[in-house]
């Protein structure tokens, strides 16, 4: 049986040949990691899940108080956020509050290996690193940084293919200089989970800490500390690692059969097109017919793979097709055939289960919008 490492590795080797990344193995050390365009909208689509899923947080109430969420500067310290914000925000930020930057991996101090002494695998790569800090009253603050593990890990369980592989860590509790420090991890594991815990099996994917004490405060803006001095909860994630992490679950199956499973909210296309007629005297009015479904969608602003993109096969029949936009990650693939010009009637092929349901031409593009955002 290969050891964690080495499906790791192999899960790594898969995300390469899907064609969304592309990166160099120095022994267990990923090197020289880009993006391919369609790795790189992955990327974005992830960037705006996580964007989403703070401001939900901060809309959580503390007490009788709701988290304001502001954007700060990556190259400024959190203190440093806080007096220019304070200077520039109207009406003045207050307790509890919240600030997400983004940082270059190469320049931040924070940011986190790929797996650290866990599998001796790290990612050697400049992307960004995002950094949450919530500011939070200190007996409100334990409540929240156990809230925000329960968040986090949600988050990862709704885009997976395999929720049960995500877990948290035991804390881990330090003191040093006045400044007390509770930091937790969010792991994955990518082997079989009879004994998740082993070294080898395990990525992490975000870092959480809860920070307290007069030490940690002492270049916060005075306006802040007029009743107490508050605790810091700090969530970090390295971007490219969340991205690799995902494709990682997203080929990670026994029923994959060559699909990258993406999540549809994170997929970056999320449909397709495959028009063939039987009389070949009426295949250009079912390609009339396939643009104007593309304009609709897209005037939708829903992503569309089509048929002219490089990645696809030319000349493919339509199991081709479909099995090209399957390792593209496509969610749903419509079928157009001679039908479909009498009747208005399409089939919407489903990615994950293969199988096709009709609906009317009129549906779109209300339908398609359902199943993509639910």
């Amino acid at each position: 049986m290969a050891s964690g490492i080495d499906k790791i590795r192999s899960l790594l080797d898969l995300c390469r040949r899907s064609k969304f990344v592309d990166f160099s193995f120095d022994q267990h050390v990923v090197q020289n990691l880009r993006f391919a365009p369609i790795g790189q909208m992955l990327m974005n689509n992830l960037r705006q899940q996580l964007q989403q899923q703070f401001t939900l947080e901060a809309g959580v109430a503390i007490g009788q108080q709701r988290i304001s969420m502001l954007t700060g500067d990556g190259g400024m310290t959190l203190g440093e956020n806080l007096q220019h914000l304070l200077r520039s925000q109207r009406p003045p930020i207050t307790v509890p509050l919240g600030i997400t930057v983004e940082q270059c991996a190469n320049t931040c101090r924070t940011a986190l290996p790929f797996t650290k002494s866990m599998a001796c695998l790290e990612i050697d790569s400049n992307g960004p690193v995002v950094c949450t800090s919530y500011l939070i009253e200190p007996t409100h603050a334990p409540h929240f940084f156990h809230q925000a593990q329960r968040q986090r890990k949600i988050w990862w369980m709704r885009l997976s293919a395999n929720p049960g592989r995500y877990f948290i860590s035991d804390a881990h509790r330090t003191e040093s200089d006045g400044c007390e420090r509770s930091v937790v991890t969010l792991r994955a594991h990518f082997t079989e989970p009879d004994s998740p815990e082993k070294p080898s099996n395990v990525v992490e994917l975000e870092w959480l800490e809860l920070l307290a004490g007069e030490r940690l405060v002492k270049d916060f803006p005075k306006v802040l500390l007029k009743t107490s001095l508050p605790s810091v909860v700090n969530i970090r994630q390295q971007i490219d690692r969340i991205t690799l992490a995902v494709l990682m679950d997203a080929l990670d199956s026994p029923t994959t059969n060559g699909a990258v499973r993406l999540h549809r909210k994170i997929a970056p296309f999320k449909c397709a097109i495959v028009s063939r007629a039987k009389d070949s005297a009426r295949q250009g009015e079912l390609d009339d017919l396939a643009k104007h479904i593309a304009y609709v969608l897209r005037k939708a602003d829903i992503s569309l793979l089509d048929n002219l993109c490089p990645v696809l096969p030319t000349g493919a029949d339509t199991a081709d097709l479909t099995a090209a936009f399957d390792a593209c990650g496509v969610p749903y693939v419509f079928v157009l055939r001679d039908e479909s010009l009498e009747t208005g009637l399409l089939e919407l092929r489903s990615r994950d289960t293969t199988l096709c349901e009709t609906i009317h031409l009129s549906d779109l593009p209300h339908y398609l919008i359902k199943l993509v955002r639910s």
